[in-house]
């Protein structure tokens, strides 16, 4: 395989949680998973004022990782081991102020009901995100002679 072959399939195992293609390149997507939920609990928690409970961050985790499986990725190779790295990803910045904002819930509802359809509000908004935006990059990639594929020579 060549450098940018490599470099798509990893960034597509990093996005799409693929275990088949995390596993080429030692990594585990459950680690990757489990990693993400608890940065996206803590954000969100901390963001949100802890009105949410860890189970609503981990459903709006969920939400964003399921979302980042729509991001596409192209590569490029420039040179030996180095690669142009184009993302096709979600323009999520502004999510929480142009979305659909409407919530199911009575105007008797308690706390508890009203963070539970905001949290099915957020889930449906990451829901209908589509890839807009396109970032381009390039890589440094060395070879593994022991894993026998390309990878990035820093994560930085």
């Amino acid at each position: 395989m060549s450098a940018a072959s490599d470099m798509k399939l990893l960034c597509e195992a990093i996005l799409h949680f693929d275990g088949a293609g995390m596993r080429k390149f030692n990594y585990s997507s459950k680690d990757l998973y489990n990693m993400w939920t608890k940065s996206f609990v803590d954000g969100i928690r901390q963001n949100m004022q802890s009105a949410f409970s860890d189970k609503h961050a981990e459903k709006i985790g969920d939400a964003i990782i399921s979302a980042l499986k729509k991001v596409e990725v192209e590569t490029r190779e420039l040179s030996e081991g180095k690669v142009e790295i184009t993302a096709k990803g979600l323009k999520v910045g502004n999510i929480f102020a142009e979305k659909n904002w409407q919530l199911d819930v009575s105007t008797d509802a308690s706390q508890n009901d009203i963070v539970d359809s905001v949290v099915r509000a957020v889930e449906k908004n990451f829901d209908a995100l589509q890839p807009v935006n396109t970032t381009v990059f390039v890589v440094d990639c060395g070879y593994s002679e022991e894993g026998k594929f390309w990878a990035p020579v820093s994560m930085d």
